[in-house]
């Protein structure tokens, strides 16, 4: 029996035809985008978990969301043991704007 592959933030798709992966805004590389929705999907690790990360975050997604971006942060963790879940909070986000 075939044993299917741990998904990955790789495995993560943005399901509209304006989405990007690792896409450049402003002075930025954001994990995922989606152009016509405006939302950014960002995958992050536990590099994010650090006083100066979080500090650093906290100006990249002010200047993001001044550029007219909704910004949706989710964890590694959160893609490889909920990836249904993740795609729900896309499609949710993506319908409320």
């Amino acid at each position: 029996m075939a044993r299917s592959a741990q998904p990955t933030a790789c495995t993560l798709e943005i399901p509209t035809p304006a989405s990007r992966r690792q896409h450049p805004i402003d002075r930025y590389i954001v994990d995922f985008v989606t152009l016509d929705g405006r939302l950014i999907v960002e995958v992050d690790g536990a590099t994010h978990s650090t006083k100066t990360e979080l500090t650093r975050d906290a100006e990249r997604t002010r200047i993001l969301e001044s550029l007219g971006y909704q910004i949706v942060r989710v964890t590694n963790i959160d893609v490889y043991e909920n990836l249904a879940g993740v795609h729900e909070l896309i499609a949710v986000t993506l319908s409320s704007t």
